[in-house]
């Protein structure tokens, strides 16, 4: 039988996994879990009670039942969805290039997002991290994005 983690396959388009990270962002927010990108993943402990902490990829495994299989700053571990793991990784930064490379999209597609007049460049000099803005300017920003992705069909 296969692992929890291989039966929980996420896209690979990346709109579609933006979109799923923000959902499970605000939800591991609503539920009490602090958002903190400088961990994939921490969880509570006796010796120092704190609540829960993770990243933007380690809400997604939280919100899928997978909170015992974050080990912080390390994804080598998880099964089929390293890849889009990484990659939620790198986009919550603005890292693009970086981002697709882990979904193995092509070259000339990832140029098309900063060749034509679409607005990805002043989108990503003008991106904001976690922490710098509001959660809701950063949700905003993300979902804008997603959805500059899906308008080219990413």
């Amino acid at each position: 039988m296969k692992e929890l983690e291989q039966l929980i396959e996420l896209p690979r388009v990346p709109s579609k996994l933006i979109r799923i990270a923000v959902e499970d962002m605000e939800a591991s927010i609503r539920y009490g879990v602090n958002i903190d990108m400088s961990n994939w993943g921490v969880g509570k402990n006796s010796d120092e009670p704190r609540k829960c902490s993770v990243c933007m990829a380690g809400a997604v495994m939280l919100q899928r039942g997978l909170a015992e299989n974050i080990i912080p700053d390390n994804f080598i571990h998880i099964g089929e969805n390293k890849d889009q793991y990484n990659f939620i990784d790198s986009i919550r930064d603005g890292k693009v290039r970086l981002a697709m490379s882990y979904l193995s999209i092509s070259q000339p597609n990832v140029n098309r997002l900063f060749s034509n007049n679409n607005g990805w460049k002043e989108v990503l000099k003008d991106f904001k991290l976690w922490g710098e803005v509001s959660n809701d300017d950063f949700f905003n920003q993300m979902d804008e994005l997603a959805q500059d992705f899906e308008d080219i069909g990413l």
